[in-house]
C-alpha cells in the first residue's frame, strides 16, 4: 500500500480528532470572551460596569453636549479638577445654557443674543448675535457643526459652521423647547417645539414630526437609548415617553407623575430619573430605575423639605454604575439600588451632576442664607475633596469637563463662564 493511501485511509479518525479539538478551543475562546468582553488578559468587568458608547454623529471631543451625551449620563471620558480653584473667568450677560467643547477644544456658550466661541484659554474666537432669549445648550457635530436654538416669539433651530456663519435655521412655528436637543447615530437632530418632537436632517430638512398631548414641553431635554433606536421624552402626567424613531410612535409610557429632566441611560438600557412629588404635602419622592421596555427594576425613596420643592435635575452615573443624585443631600446608589452613602450639602442642589473617569463627582448648590452658589467635589467613597462659594444666585445648569482637568461652569441667569481647574 502507498504511502498516499494509507493516509487516506487513516485521515478520518485524524479528522474527528481535529474537529474535536476545534470545538473545545473555540468553546474556551467563547467562555472567555463573554467574562471579559473588552481583554481576555484583565480580569472580568465587576457587576454594573460601564463602557463608553461610540457616537459616530457626535464632535470626538469631551464634552460635545448637555451633560455630555446622547444617553444623559454627566460621564466625562477624563479626570476633572482637583484643586477646587477658579483658574479664569469670562465675563456674559444673564446665562441660561450649558457650556460645551468641540474636537480642537474650542468651547462654546451662550447668553442673551449671542452665542460665543472661545478658546481653552478664555481668549475669544468670535460672537453671534441674535436677536432673541438662548436657553438651549449647543450641541457640536462630527463635522463641527454648531446646533443651538432661539427662544423669542419666533423659535428656530439654527446650525452654523464653526467659523459662525450661518448654514441654515429652521422656524417652527412653535416655542421650541429649552436646554436640550439630541442627535442620533446618522447625524438627525430630535428637538421638542410645545408638544411636537421632530426630526430634521442634517441637511435642513424636517423628516418627521409626532405631535402628543403627554409631552411635557419644559421637560429641559430628551435622552437617548445606547442603540440609538428608542428616544425618551419627559411627560407630563407621566413620567416618560419612550418613541420608536423606525417608526415614530410612542411604545409605552411609565408613571403616573411628571417628570422636569430628561432620563439618564446606562449601558444596559436602564433609565434613571426622579418625578415630581406634591411639593405642598409630600415629603417622600423615589428614584426610578425601570428597564427598556417600561417595567420597574427598583425604586430608591428619599426625604426632603417640602418647602424648599423638588424640582430635581437629572442624576450622573458613574464607571460602575453607581448613579448620582442632590437635594439638600448628596445621594450614591448602587448599579441594584442599595445605598452606598449620603453626605449632606449646604444648599439646595437644582441642577444636573457630572462625575469624572475616577468617579469624583461634582455637585452645585445655591444658598439663599449665604447668598451663594457652593461648588463641591466628592471622591468616589463619599470624601469632600473641595468645595468653593461663588457669588452667583442661581444653579441649574450642567457642568462640562475638560481634557486638562478643568471644569466649565455657568450659574442659571449668571454673569460669568467659570473655568475651574
Amino acid at each position: 500500500m502507498t504511502v498516499k493511501k494509507l493516509l487516506f485511509k487513516n485521515s478520518r479518525p485524524l479528522k474527528y480528532f481535529i474537529f474535536s479539538l476545534s470545538c473545545v478551543v473555540f468553546a474556551v475562546i467563547i467562555t472567555s470572551c463573554e467574562q471579559n468582553p473588552t481583554a481576555p488578559n484583565e480580569p472580568p468587568k465587576p457587576y454594573g460596569y460601564q463602557e463608553d458608547i461610540y457616537w459616530p454623529s457626535l464632535a470626538d471631543s469631551p464634552w460635545p453636549m448637555n451633560h455630555h451625551d446622547p444617553q444623559n449620563t454627566g460621564r466625562g471620558t477624563y479626570i476633572g479638577p482637583q484643586e477646587g480653584i477658579i483658574n479664569w473667568k469670562f465675563n456674559g450677560l444673564y446665562i441660561e445654557a450649558a457650556p460645551v467643547m468641540a474636537s480642537d477644544s474650542i468651547l462654546y456658550f451662550t447668553e442673551t443674543g449671542a452665542i460665543h466661541s472661545l478658546n481653552i484659554n478664555s481668549k475669544l474666537n468670535w460672537t453671534y448675535n441674535t436677536n432673541s432669549q438662548l436657553i438651549m445648550t449647543p450641541l457640536i457635530s462630527k463635522d463641527g457643526t454648531v446646533y443651538f436654538a432661539s427662544f423669542a416669539q419666533n423659535s428656530f433651530l439654527i446650525a452654523l459652521f464653526s467659523d459662525s456663519t450661518e448654514k441654515w435655521k429652521i422656524d417652527f412655528g412653535k416655542f421650541i423647547n429649552p436646554f436640550m436637543i439630541n442627535m442620533d447615530k446618522e447625524g438627525n437632530i430630535y428637538v421638542v417645539a410645545e408638544k411636537t418632537l421632530f426630526c430634521v436632517s442634517p441637511s435642513n430638512q424636517i423628516i418627521w414630526s409626532i405631535e402628543d398631548i403627554r409631552i411635557n414641553e419644559g421637560g429641559n431635554g430628551i435622552s437617548f437609548s445606547p442603540d440609538g433606536e428608542t428616544l425618551y421624552i419627559p411627560g407630563i402626567s407621566v413620567s416618560v415617553l419612550a418613541v420608536d424613531i423606525s417608526t415614530h410612535t410612542i411604545k409605552w409610557e411609565f408613571g403616573d407623575k411628571t417628570l422636569s429632566a430628561p432620563p439618564s441611560i446606562d449601558n444596559s438600557g436602564n433609565l434613571y430619573f426622579v418625578p415630581l412629588s406634591n411639593t405642598d404635602i409630600d415629603s417622600l419622592a423615589f428614584l426610578f430605575s425601570i428597564n427598556d421596555e417600561g417595567s420597574q427594576n427598583w425604586k430608591y425613596p428619599f426625604i426632603y423639605q417640602p418647602l424648599t420643592g423638588l424640582n430635581l435635575k437629572s442624576p450622573t452615573i458613574d464607571l460602575y454604575g453607581n448613579i448620582y443624585f442632590a437635594t439638600d443631600t448628596l445621594y450614591s446608589l448602587k448599579y441594584n439600588g442599595g445605598i452606598n452613602w449620603v453626605k449632606p450639602l449646604v444648599g439646595i442642589c437644582d441642577c444636573p451632576l457630572v462625575c469624572d473617569l475616577n468617579s469624583n463627582v461634582y455637585v452645585a448648590t445655591q444658598s439663599g442664607k449665604e447668598g451663594k452658589i457652593f461648588v463641591y467635589c466628592f471622591d468616589f467613597g463619599g470624601n469632600e475633596k473641595w468645595s468653593i462659594g461663588i457669588t452667583e444666585q442661581q444653579v441649574g445648569l450642567s457642568p462640562a469637563l475638560t481634557k486638562a482637568g478643568e471644569m466649565l461652569f455657568c450659574a442659571w441667569r449668571g454673569l460669568n463662564l467659570y473655568n475651574i481647574k
